[in-house]
């Protein structure tokens, strides 16, 4: 996402995954209205002495004087979010299983440091990540690295199995039976598997069909099977800048156990306010599984007739695509040119390993 850094002038960012309509109007909104929320008095060591004041006025020694309240920023926010906590659950798991879920529910700075924490806690001993794809999300293996992991490619013999269904950056998807059925026959009991559905929303009304089922977890579960079920709300929402993520837990003693190790004050109050308001936007989300297939079907059917040798990879209904140009010198060069144009690409050489492709 550091590639907008290396342009001038930034016309348009293909490099990311986000929502392309953009962060969500109404989200904005609820954002600002926090910073609407200021007060500003004047005061002075001066006391009453207003020809002592007024001088310090015109000697242009304003911040002396001024005192400003603005509670979203000075003050810490509550532990909990009792309202926040309602509107995801009831869009993860439905109306019918907010409480049960909200019990389960874990918040954190972005997805990224519930990785962080949930490589951490799980049991001790290897990792595998997911044997459907050449390459995932890099983000599962650093932070098994960090918690001194090795890797392995036997998911019976891991004690951490990581999967991202959709899979970033290639595209592959597994539906729910497939997926399910895969765990039930890989996973050892005692395993803790992390599935990373942050993609997911972007196929549709139907996305909580096609993920791992709550009913699954809660069977995987009495098998001593852990599933745990990330989201990332910073891509679908195109909030990255605010950082917010989520965890379902498989239970909630496992949910007590992941938020007795997670730092305090982990989520800031505009990150907060901008999710309950996006949860709330159901025209963004109509918005955004009409317009993205649209999108990525004219753009490929663009680049297919530049480039009629380069291979398009990836969900029809996902927020990027998957290109192998055949060509490292190929790749290389549209990263380049993307860059002078203002127009960056994600270059999979650095990260991935995959010098001929670009996403």
């Amino acid at each position: 996402g550091d590639d907008i850094y290396k342009v001038s002038r930034l016309v348009a960012d293909f490099s990311v995954t986000t929502n392309a309509l953009g962060p969500v109007p109404a989200a904005l909104a609820a954002t600002r209205r926090l910073l609407d929320d200021v007060e500003e008095s004047w005061i002075t060591p001066r006391g009453g002495d207003v020809q002592a004041i007024l001088e310090e006025v015109r000697e242009n020694q304003l911040e002396s004087v001024r005192l400003a309240a603005a509670p979203a920023v000075e003050h810490y926010p509550a532990r909990t979010d009792p309202v926040l906590e309602q509107l995801t659950a009831g869009f993860l798991a439905g109306p019918e299983n907010i409480e049960e879920a909200r019990r389960r529910l874990l918040f954190g700075n972005g997805a990224s440091e519930l990785i962080d924490l949930l490589a951490r806690l799980a049991p001790e001993g290897p990792f595998c990540v997911s044997p459907h794809v050449r390459v995932q999300y890099r983000e599962y293996q650093r932070a098994c690295a960090n918690a001194g992991r090795e890797q392995t490619s036997d998911p019976k013999e891991a004690s951490l199995l990581c999967l991202v269904n959709p899979n970033n950056p290639t595209g592959d998807f597994l539906e729910r039976a497939a997926m399910e059925a895969w765990i039930e026959q890989n996973a050892a009991p005692g395993s803790w598997v992390l599935v990373d559905e942050s993609m997911l929303f972007w196929a549709g009304p139907d996305w909580y069909e096609r993920g791992v089922s709550g009913g699954f977890v809660r069977e995987m579960a009495k098998r001593h099977i852990h599933i745990f079920l990330v989201q990332s709300w910073t891509k679908i929402f195109s909030c990255t800048g605010l950082r917010i993520g989520t965890v379902l837990c498989p239970t909630a003693e496992k949910r007590e156990q992941a938020y007795s190790k997670q730092v305090p004050w982990s989520v800031n109050a505009f990150a907060r306010e901008y999710l309950k308001a996006a949860l709330q936007s159901t025209e963004y989300l109509e918005r955004t599984w009409k317009s993205t297939p649209r999108w990525r079907a004219h753009m490929i059917s663009r680049l297919s007739r530049l480039y009629p040798n380069w291979t398009f990879h990836g969900e029809p209904w996902l927020s990027w695509v998957w290109i192998d140009t055949g060509s490292q010198e190929t790749a290389d060069t549209i990263y380049q040119v993307g860059l002078e144009c203002g127009c960056p690409v994600r270059h999979a050489k650095n990260g991935y390993g995959f010098p001929t492709f670009i996403r």
